[in-house]
């Protein structure tokens, strides 16, 4: 039998009082078990692969104008006013 996990981000990001009116994920990718997800007000939120429970989230750019870059288990972003973030 195959077991099914779910998890409403938004709403997770709501029940910690984050403004969501305008929160919508762009991208989604998989890296060293766990889900990154990025939103188009500059949000990065790291989800444990394996149960959906370890939810973290962090603001740190307006918004981002690039794909995400992976190197050497580092995560690279181009965010507004041109700033390269680094994310370990």
């Amino acid at each position: 039998m195959v077991k099914f996990y779910t998890k409403n981000i938004i709403n997770y990001l709501r029940s910690n009082k984050i403004k969501t009116k305008s929160t919508k994920i762009e991208n989604i990718f998989v890296a060293s078990n766990k889900f990154y997800l990025i939103t188009n007000d500059g949000y990065i939120i790291t989800i444990d692969s394996k149960n959906l429970e370890s939810i973290n989230y962090q603001n740190i750019s307006d918004s981002f104008k690039s794909n995400p870059a992976i190197a050497n288990n580092i995560l690279y972003l181009v965010g507004d006013k041109e700033t390269i973030y680094k994310i370990q």
